[in-house]
C-alpha cells in the first residue's frame, strides 16, 4: 500500500456559505503549512496505519481519513474508502505541478502500471468552498464556467479547464 495524498485543512459548518454544524463545505491545502510540523506528523502516521489496516483487509483503492490533531494527541473522526470533495482539488494541483493526479495514478496502478510517484507533503495553493443555497427557491440565470478560477481582487475569473464537480452531468 502507498499513502500519497496531501494533508488539507477541512472547511465544515460553515454558515454563511449554508453549512451546518459537521457539514463538509471545502478545503484548503495550504492551511496545514500553519501547524506544527509534529501535528501534520502525528495525522500521517495515523493516516498511514489506517492504509495498512485497509490493506491487511484486501482493501486497494483511494481513502480519506478526518483527523482531529491536539495537545499531542490525533483522534480520527472519519474514514473514507472513496475519493473525497478534495480530492478534485487535489488532481489540479498536482496537474499544476506537472504530476499524474491521485485518480489517474490509482488507475494505472490497479492496471499494474507503477507509477513511482514520490509522496509530496509539502503545502500547495489551493481551496475550494462548497456553497449550499438555503433560500426561498429560485430560478438559476446563470451557472460559472466549468473549470479553474482564481479570485482577482473582489472577482472570480476563470483561468483555465479544469476538471471537477461541474463536469459530472452534461446540463
Amino acid at each position: 500500500y502507498e499513502v500519497n495524498g496531501r494533508p488539507s485543512l477541512q472547511f465544515t459548518g460553515i454558515a454563511e456559505a449554508g453549512a451546518g454544524f459537521g457539514a463538509y463545505c471545502g478545503c484548503d491545502f495550504q492551511a496545514p503549512q500553519r501547524f506544527s510540523t509534529s501535528a501534520v506528523d502525528r495525522a500521517r502516521a495515523v493516516v498511514r496505519a489506517l492504509g495498512a489496516a485497509l490493506a491487511g483487509l484486501g482493501y486497494r483503492g483511494v481513502f480519506g481519513v478526518d483527523v482531529l490533531v491536539h495537545d499531542g494527541s490525533a483522534v480520527v473522526v472519519e474514514i473514507n474508502a472513496r475519493p473525497q470533495g478534495s480530492t478534485w482539488l487535489l488532481g489540479e494541483i498536482e496537474r499544476g505541478e506537472g504530476r499524474a493526479p491521485l485518480l489517474v495514478r490509482h488507475v494505472l496502478e490497479r492496471h499494474g502500471r507503477c507509477t513511482d510517484d514520490e509522496e509530496a507533503p509539502h503545502p500547495a495553493a489551493g481551496s475550494q468552498l462548497g456553497i449550499r443555497h438555503r433560500g426561498p427557491a429560485g430560478t438559476v440565470t446563470a451557472a460559472p464556467r466549468s473549470g479553474v478560477h482564481a479570485l482577482d481582487g473582489d472577482r472570480l475569473v476563470w483561468r483555465r479547464p479544469g476538471s471537477g464537480r461541474l463536469e459530472c452531468v452534461d446540463d
